[in-house]
């Protein structure tokens, strides 16, 4: 009898470990095949810029009154060329490329000359990071227990004055919102104060409490609206969640609002905001640009800007590669977790 069991768990060990190990190389595979494309789409593009970071490099020299020699201006150009990498065909500037992901090594930053686009990046990095990740798990909380809790109670006039005013704050333009809170706390009430000069970040409260005063405001613009996006969703999640057959029957039997919302609406609806969560996490190393740019703030958002502006395009394959790689990072821990979080979902099988 006991060698009877043995052989039964072993079966089933392996039957529950075989789809697993198949889910995790299928997901490997389509993790590095999306990463390739994403980063091979971005090196094109950058490659499709008619603007020659030598000539930029040479005419801001010139432009600070330093005097060359023909033969010297050549040299001058065949170093940069050197030092860009484009002095070699596509296809070896390509393979050049890749091996920068993997040594996030890439090269001088055409926008701080000579300086390396990895020292400005780490630079900015954190700034985005504070930023993007306070306002994004701030407002999901926010949002979230807001949809639920609306989702129960939705026949209340309470709620339902509230969902008129989601319904009109929802379509409003991020930029529309950022402008406004400009002009009332810079313009009008003047409290918003930032730092003119990005120190290096450190662990410290100096650091911290600048990073702070500089980022409050735009955190609160993504905030106002990002809460709105989650409670919305949340709130449509909470509505279908009702509909089920086993929670409508828990209705029905008269089950505490607290233990309905803690045990059946809140769960389902969790379950695929967590998902939602983990993907926005993974694209904070994106920075929000129109934030950024519109606060002035230091982040990787407005870096970005600058070097499309300035056509510094080893920054920006930087950035872009950070930020491809942090969603599909994301994407691949959410598909190997979410069995997990949902038993419902088994490897192989589906639901």
């Amino acid at each position: 009898m006991a060698d009877v069991s043995r052989q039964s768990r072993s079966r089933i060990l392996s039957f529950t470990a075989a789809p697993l190990i198949q889910n995790l190389i299928e997901r490997l595979i389509l993790m590095i095949f999306t990463i390739w494309t994403g980063l091979s789409i971005a090196f094109l593009v950058t490659r499709l810029s008619p603007r020659n970071p030598a000539e930029q490099v040479l005419s801001r020299l010139q432009g600070a009154g330093i005097f060359m020699r023909p033969e010297e201006i050549e040299a001058m150009r065949r170093t940069i060329m050197g030092l860009f990498g484009l002095d070699k065909p596509l296809w070896e500037q390509y393979f050049t490329f890749l091996q920068s992901v993997f040594s996030f090594r890439f090269g001088p930053s055409l926008l701080n000359f000579p300086v390396s686009a990895n020292d400005i990046i780490s630079t900015y990095m954190p700034w985005t990071i504070f930023l993007m990740l306070t306002a994004t798990i701030i407002s999901w909380i926010i949002g979230v227990v807001t949809g639920i809790v609306m989702g129960i109670w939705e026949h209340r006039r309470g709620v339902k004055l509230l969902e008129y005013v989601f319904i009109t704050v929802f379509p409003l333009p991020y930029v529309v919102l950022a402008i406004a809170f400009l002009i009332i706390f810079v313009g009008i009430l003047r409290v918003y104060i930032g730092v003119t000069i990005i120190p290096k970040f450190a662990f410290t409260l100096e650091t911290l409490s600048a990073m702070f005063s500089r980022a409050w405001l735009p955190a609160l613009s993504i905030i106002v609206l990002s809460s709105v996006n989650w409670a919305m969703g949340s709130l449509a999640l909470a509505r279908t969640a009702k509909r089920e057959p086993h929670v409508f029957y828990a209705m029905v039997r008269g089950i505490p609002t607290n233990l309905l919302l803690r045990r059946y609406v809140g769960k389902n609806v969790l379950i695929l905001q967590i998902t939602a969560l983990a993907l926005s996490l993974g694209n904070i190393f994106g920075g929000a640009l129109v934030t950024e740019y519109i606060f002035n703030y230091p982040g990787l958002g407005t870096l970005l800007y600058q070097s499309i502006v300035t056509n510094d395009f080893n920054t920006m394959l930087g950035i872009t590669t950070y930020s491809i790689l942090g969603v599909t990072m994301a994407s691949f821990i959410i598909d190997m977790v979410y069995p997990i979080i949902d038993p419902r979902v088994r490897y192989g099988g589906g639901e």
